[in-house]
């Protein structure tokens, strides 16, 4: 299959010594045309498309011919997933891909230098109080008030006992792993078992939650610092996508666009603001598939817009402007049908390749294509690790563990339906065998050959952020540590425009509350219409 063929791709660039960089975004050299490819060919790839590539040649995308590897690989994805799109397209496309990601910016960025470091937690524990029961008052707690109150003095102290305490939950419990640069996570599990706890977390989201144990670590960076002086690289987006109604794409993505706009030094040489905005505005309305609603509101329940599946790519492109080295998306996919879902997840994978970022995705159903773009996968059960590890090897281990997959069972119905007593099927002779409890799950794992190699990928992972911290220490002292990209008289400036394009985009609310103040204004003045000027008129207007 095409998106297989894909994944194996994009397997392999990460496997090479360059896609393993954490803080620097790995560029691989363009391949050659053909076997009788010159060397000066070569070399004229390895930073701006080719001079076929600016003329819109028609030579195909599978070949390796637009100069860079993940170019070449999401261009790819995009030709099977589209296949409507000519020649011209795409090399116009991979000429502005190349110039927002190509190997000049990648030279001349300084933010480059601190970012796109992965994330790992590790022995990650999260509690958090229950909402216990509530009662509804009656007369009979008139009388009760006073015993009340002195059990709740002899028993103060104790957690989850009184009238003032409420039960505490463990809601995750002892969760290890890491996410490098380039890698989606997909986080799999039943509603409650804490899917969206642990996005919220890695989200660097930590308020709500009675205490977070263990140790999460941006690059090197923990939680604090990154929640303190770095704050845009984290984010977490929710299931609903929160955008303005009234505003366009196009001055959607223009805000996002004006406020992380990176500064002359991280910018190529002679590129004003503006040009880089009309660059990465192009770039990412081609890259997913919203040019065409560039013009068109956003819109809500009320007002007419953009459908479902073209508000998630919005997101998505938001995210891209934004750069953030860690991404968290939760249960994004919900209410989209097949096809657009597995077009949303297409621009993820797009977003975590170009961009170098770290993606965690909570998905609660998924098809088969749409699991194969994933990295690797964890299956959470009762709050409990159930699985973490390689999203190809998911099936095999659980399938050793006694279960049976049915036939034209998508993989992630099968690893979600293990937890479910009544979904799940076990091979016969393993019923007594066979895990059931999230602390059976736990326990298996924490034993698996699996479990091993994710603590030795771990360890490699921190040995390289080792090698490269006195590197990564030295461009952070030298990059200014602030959260915003513009100076606080900007924002004022970006807001205040802001403010005044979604006013103007309601006309019908604009011109409604102009004439009611029109009214008022009226009725008010009517009150002193040719009234005398004299203090007796005055008093008795008063009184």
């Amino acid at each position: 299959m095409d998106d297989e063929r894909a994944v194996e791709h994009r397997k392999e660039v990460n496997a090479s010594p360059e896609g393993q960089s954490s803080h620097e975004i790995a560029s691989s050299a363009a391949s050659p045309a053909t076997s009788g490819s010159s060397t000066e060919d070569n070399t004229s790839n390895d930073g701006e498309p080719s001079t076929a590539l600016e003329n819109g040649s028609s030579r195909s995308t599978r070949d390796g011919q637009y100069g860079d590897d993940y170019v070449n690989l999401v261009l790819s994805r995009r030709q099977t997933s589209r296949g409507s799109e000519g020649a011209e397209d795409m090399a116009q496309i991979a000429k502005l891909m190349s110039r927002m990601f190509g190997k000049e910016r990648k030279s001349v960025s300084d933010e480059e230098k601190t970012r796109h470091a992965g994330v790992i937690w590790k022995a990650l524990t999260v509690k958090g109080v229950g909402l216990g029961a509530a009662l509804q008052p009656t007369n009979a707690d008139i009388f009760l008030a006073l015993p009340r109150f002195i059990k709740s003095l002899l028993t103060r102290g104790r957690k989850g006992i009184g009238a003032g305490h409420h039960p505490l939950r463990t809601i995750l419990d002892d969760f290890t792993g890491c996410v490098k640069p380039r890698e989606m996570l997909l986080v799999l599990g039943r509603p409650g078992s804490g899917c969206s706890t642990f996005l919220k977390v890695i989200g660097n989201q930590r308020a709500g939650y009675k205490s977070i144990e263990g140790d999460v670590r941006y690059g090197g960076a923990d939680a604090q610092l990154m929640a303190d002086k770095y704050r845009s690289e984290v984010s977490y987006n929710p299931e609903d996508d929160l955008h303005y109604a009234t505003l366009t794409v196009r001055d959607t993505l223009l805000f996002a666009l004006k406020t992380r706009t990176p500064d002359k030094d991280s910018r190529i040489p002679g590129e004003s603001r503006k040009d880089y905005q009309k660059t990465f505005l192009s770039a990412i309305a081609k890259l997913f598939w919203i040019e065409h609603a560039l013009g068109t509101k956003v819109g809500n329940e009320l007002i007419r817009g953009i459908s479902g599946g073209e508000k998630k790519r919005v997101s998505i492109a938001e995210a891209m402007i934004t750069r953030a080295s860690t991404q968290c998306w939760d249960n994004s996919t919900r209410g989209l049908d097949a096809s657009t879902a597995l077009e949303y997840v297409q621009s993820l994978r797009t977003l975590t390749d170009m961009a170098n970022v770290s993606t965690v995705v909570a998905l609660y159903q998924a098809s088969e294509n749409l699991y194969n773009l994933f990295d690797k996968v964890m299956l959470i059960e009762e709050g409990k690790c159930a699985y973490y590890g390689s999203a190809r090897d998911a099936k095999a281990y659980f399938e050793r563990l006694g279960f049976e997959c049915p036939p034209r069972w998508t993989t992630p119905d099968f690893l979600t339906s293990v937890s479910d007593p009544h979904a799940r099927r076990v091979k016969s002779g393993w019923e007594d065998r066979v895990p059931r409890s999230g602390e059976d799950f736990q326990r298996v794992y924490r034993k698996s050959d699996t479990y091993k190699a994710a603590l030795q990928e771990i360890d490699q992972f921190e040995k390289e952020l080792e090698t490269q911290k006195h590197k990564c220490e030295q461009a952070r002292q030298e990059m200014p540590k602030k959260n915003y990209t513009i100076s606080f008289y900007e924002q004022v400036i970006v807001l205040t425009r802001r403010q005044f394009l979604i006013m103007y985009g309601d006309k019908q609310t604009l011109v409604g509350k102009w004439s009611m103040l029109t009214f008022q204004a009226l009725i008010i003045g009517s009150l002193f219409y040719n009234l005398p000027p004299t203090r007796f008129v005055d008093m008795s207007t008063e009184g």
